[in-house]
């Protein structure tokens, strides 16, 4: 969609992990979204991308997919991550003049954007349908609170007393191990640092 500035605004699907992703199990019910945030530098152009894999609930409707879909700003012709989800958008996020907020509405209750959202929907489906479920969480969330929450569903009662994760806890994705073990490792570093 075409904007009275010049510049343009769509929608992207990349911020859906595809099905047969490589990324870690998910609980049921939950998918991947790759989320993007700016920082802005100027009116128009970003200074600084931050983007992170997030797990978030699995949307029933199109109207929900909107919190999955990515939006994308074309600045001279290069599309620019405008920062947040097509369910994010405000007339605030963008700064829009009012005929632009009319035509923006009328642009996302059209038929082709009707269509777009309903394949976002489809594709967040597809990917629950062929995401590996994560193990249930075996400890109370008390326990689980201090820890971040890719790591809830491994974590265990070690022999110490401590909490941990072990090569059986993460036998369904060894590779969880090793990040809860570089993540540990910079925790003891920082509380080295303060004491």
């Amino acid at each position: 969609m075409k904007l009275s500035d010049g510049t343009e605004i769509g929608m992207s699907l990349e911020t859906i992990a595809t099905p047969g992703h490589n990324l870690l199990p998910c609980p049921e019910g939950m998918i991947w979204y790759h989320e993007f945030r700016i920082s802005r530098s100027g009116k128009n152009l970003p200074a600084k991308v931050t983007n992170e894999w997030r797990q978030v609930p699995l949307p029933k409707t199109a109207y929900e997919a909107r919190h999955c879909v990515g939006v994308v700003r074309k600045i001279n012709g290069k599309p620019y991550w405008a920062g947040f989800s097509l369910g994010e958008v405000s007339e605030r996020n963008f700064q829009f003049p009012p005929q632009d907020w009319l035509n923006f509405q009328e642009w996302l209750n059209c038929e082709d954007s009707e269509k777009f959202l309903l394949r976002g929907l489809e594709l967040c489906r597809e990917q629950h349908a062929t995401n590996i479920k994560a193990p249930v969480p075996r400890l109370s969330h008390e326990e689980l609170e201090p820890y971040p929450r890719i790591f809830w569903p491994y974590l265990v009662r070690l022999p110490n007393a401590t909490i941990g994760v072990t090569g059986f806890s993460a036998s369904i994705c060894p590779q969880v191990r090793k990040m809860f073990e570089q993540w540990a490792s910079y925790q003891e570093s920082i509380q080295n640092l303060h004491n």
